[in-house]
């Protein structure tokens, strides 16, 4: 039987691709305020970037840190950079800057072109 947090992080892996999964996971379970914030962002990002395009999270430590110490959630995207950029921008007026204080400043939302 999965404990409640566990099946919080596959719901999140449902909609996400990890780089390093073990490490996405273990920064989620100590960090499980993102939790909820990662399920509510496919749909802001769908009201922005049209598709539903694919999302990927991963661990970033500042260097020297021991370990990681911010979740980089990207948004991949074949827009061109600057309508790319404007609706990132859009999106963190819409919904970021509002979930904020619940990310504890552990989250990074940006866009990656592919």
């Amino acid at each position: 039987m999965l404990s409640e947090a566990s099946a919080s992080i596959q719901d999140v892996q449902a909609s996400y691709t990890f780089s390093d999964a073990d490490a996405v996971a273990r920064f989620l379970g100590d960090n499980a305020s993102l939790i909820p914030v990662l399920l509510a962002a496919p749909q802001a990002i769908a009201d922005h970037f049209e598709g539903n395009p694919p999302l990927a999270l991963e661990c970033v430590s500042d260097p020297g840190d021991m370990g990681p110490d911010h979740l980089r959630l990207l948004i991949l995207t074949a827009l061109p950079v600057n309508d790319a950029l404007d609706r990132l921008h859009q999106l963190d007026t819409d919904w970021l800057y509002r979930v904020l204080p619940s990310t504890h400043q552990k989250l990074i939302v940006d866009v990656e072109f592919v």
